[in-house]
């Protein structure tokens, strides 16, 4: 019979129709660790709604609340499956939120930063309350393009796995980041004490 046939030398595939006497075997199994990485690349987090307090009138030297809505579908956990070939189980991957990196572009002409992490979404703001994510501006935002800092987030993942017979796939000390084009503006003022 005539089958058609892949080819993938050196990551370029190719495609013909070759004959065979005799059906070709069913495809070897593929090991659970690479799919569980499929299944991890079918996950895709929400964009994260950045917050911080005070929003316009934070002060230099005082704490700046910050966190985003930790709605399921952007804090997680989120999972994803993803089934092999040639009889492989079906694998769920899980992704667990492990820290929050916080950048601060703080150059007056943009292009310096700062990273900070936190080890949660963190809390909306709450009078009397203790911030779980906060960072202190020790200068004005005054030189800053349009006046305000300019801060984004990577959200760090923990990965685990296993297969449909419950059976764990090793993926320890996996650190899965996702990045996001969302900006937080925050002005900082300049407290003047007057004698």
């Amino acid at each position: 019979m005539i089958y058609d046939q892949t080819c993938d030398p050196e990551g370029s595939a190719r495609f013909q129709q070759v004959f065979l006497a005799t059906p070709p075997g069913n495809p070897p199994p593929e090991a659970p660790g690479v799919v569980a990485w499929r299944a991890l690349n079918t996950i895709t987090p929400a964009k994260p709604v950045l917050h911080a307090a005070p929003a316009a009138d934070a002060v230099v030297g005082s704490p700046v609340w910050l966190w985003f809505d930790a709605t399921p579908d952007v804090a997680g956990p989120l999972s994803g499956k993803a089934t092999g070939r040639g009889g492989t189980p079906t694998v769920t991957t899980t992704i667990t939120l492990k820290s929050v990196k916080w950048t601060v572009d703080d150059g007056p002409a943009g292009g310096r930063f700062q990273s900070f992490t936190c080890n949660s979404p963190g809390t909306p703001f709450k009078a009397g309350g203790t911030p779980t994510c906060s960072h202190v501006f020790t200068a004005s935002s005054a030189k800053m393009k349009d006046h305000a800092y300019s801060l984004t987030v990577e959200l760090h993942w923990t990965v685990t796995a296993k297969t449909s017979d419950n059976v764990k796939v090793d993926m320890d000390g996996v650190d899965w980041p996702t990045t996001y084009k969302e900006v937080l503006r925050v002005p900082v003022n300049e407290v003047q004490v007057l004698n």
